[in-house]
């Protein structure tokens, strides 16, 4: 690349990126992702000054200079589609999102870098709480609540879980509508309490990416009654985070709990389903090749 545009950012959690973006890097949709531990100079609790190994997302994609105008419109936005998916893929067995503490936005031509508009970009908040989940999404551990020794373990162990999620999943991120879902299924989680709505968007990209509800369900072998109870819950009532709310004039009520976590666990078996198809279809060809 003689001529690229480079986004610099810390995550915090610093260690956020670990499980989802492999040694070599990954390739989504012109973007490479890479991450590099850079030396940050900071002072001791004695005053000395030392250093800390400090994790930088590098994501960089060729661009032309006479381009960078539209750069916040055109190029910027697919970025943080992936680092919501790879959030929301985060989420099937750790809690919490993500938040850069630096963001810098470069063009880099002939070697030679310059800002276009550095800032600080708030994606969401830092994680809270440690949790690994079963897999129809029940708490299993609450880290916080435990001793150390088996917080420490628990952490690992769904470390280990989503590094095994996340190599079957990012290798598909370039297939829009799957990024998409995954992107929504993140946002799903956010602060608003009509935030849980975005499940929805997660079906609607599987429709959409398969042109009819039935079509999608033959696709990816879901039953027909657990695609209509899905919908029911988010069309058939006055419940925040509903779709059709206009239509009924009683006051909102939020989702029971075993509502959420029945739309939760749905949108989770889409994602997986939807998963196995493109891995499906990336075989395909190499066997008749065969």
């Amino acid at each position: 690349m003689t001529s690229y545009v480079r986004v610099r950012a810390c995550p915090t959690p610093n260690n956020f990126f670990d499980e989802l973006i492999p040694e070599d890097g990954l390739d989504v949709c012109d973007w490479r992702l890479t991450i590099r531990t850079i030396p940050v100079p900071v002072l001791d609790t004695s005053g000395a000054h030392t250093t800390i190994a400090t994790k930088w997302l590098y994501a960089e994609s060729s661009y032309d200079e006479a381009q960078l105008a539209r750069f916040g419109r055109d190029k910027l936005p697919t970025f943080m589609q992936i680092v919501q998916a790879l959030a929301g893929l985060r989420r099937t067995h750790l809690s919490g999102s993500v938040e850069f503490s630096m963001f810098f936005e470069e063009f880099v031509k002939d070697g030679v870098s310059r800002n276009i508009e550095p800032h600080r970009v708030n994606v969401g908040v830092g994680i809270l709480n440690v949790r690994t989940t079963d897999a129809d999404g029940t708490l299993v551990l609450d880290a916080r609540a435990s001793e150390a020794e088996q917080a420490r373990q628990a952490l690992q162990d769904a470390k280990d879980e989503l590094r095994i999620t996340g190599a079957g999943v990012v290798k598909h991120l370039g297939d829009d509508f799957f990024r998409r879902a995954w992107e929504s299924f993140n946002l799903s989680f956010g602060a608003d309490e009509h935030a849980i709505n975005h499940l929805y968007d997660v079906r609607d990209a599987v429709t959409a990416k398969f042109g009819k509800d039935d079509h999608a369900r033959n696709a990816l072998g879901i039953a027909k009654a657990d695609w209509s109870d899905f919908g029911k819950i988010f069309n058939d009532g006055a419940v925040k985070g509903g779709r059709h709310n206009g239509k009924h004039p009683a006051p909102l009520k939020p989702m029971t709990g075993v509502q959420r976590a029945q739309v939760t666990r749905f949108a989770k078996d889409l994602l997986r389903a939807y998963g196995r198809y493109l891995d499906n279809q990336a075989t395909s060809p190499k066997e008749q090749a065969t």
